[in-house]
């Protein structure tokens, strides 16, 4: 929600800069680390950062454990109706198991 007779959609030009890292720290373990910014006007937020970073563990047989932190940034969140701004990170941390067939 935006405030009253603000536009509720905005478009504007971008620069996506990014960076994807990957390690096979043992045969069963594997950290993973990827990195994009999104340069955007000001209206849509200045800048627009994602992080996601973990490790996918090979359990057993065709089991995998998946460890995983998402980190979303928005440099300058629009305010909502009431004029509140939101925070400006969210963070995730996943766990999750895979099987595969």
């Amino acid at each position: 929600n935006v405030n009253i007779g603000e536009e509720e959609d905005q478009t504007s030009p971008v620069i996506e800069f990014g960076s994807r890292f990957s390690l096979d720290m043992t045969k069963d373990i594997e950290f993973f680390f990827d990195y994009t910014v999104k340069i955007v006007n000001e209206e849509s937020g200045k800048s627009l950062h994602h992080l996601e970073s973990g490790f996918d563990i090979e359990l057993i047989n065709d089991f995998d454990l998946n460890i995983k932190t998402i980190i979303d940034r928005i440099e300058q969140p629009t305010p909502n109706e009431e004029g509140i701004e939101p925070e400006k990170n969210d963070v995730l941390l996943i766990f999750g198991v895979k099987y595969s067939f």
